[in-house]
């Protein structure tokens, strides 16, 4: 049962998603160092 949802839930994730940019923070630099400050910590970008 669990594995089946998993399958429901990655096809819909796929639709909604086509695809993920990995490791974009040098497109984002402004908004990378706002995340940085709020955080206390470095961070990486996704999106």
């Amino acid at each position: 049962m669990r594995t089946q949802l998993v399958k429901n839930d990655l096809t819909y994730a796929d639709q909604k998603l086509p695809y993920i940019r990995l490791h974009i923070e040098s497109q984002f630099p402004k908004e990378l160092e706002k995340i940085e400050n709020q955080l206390g910590e470095p961070c990486v970008l996704h999106g």
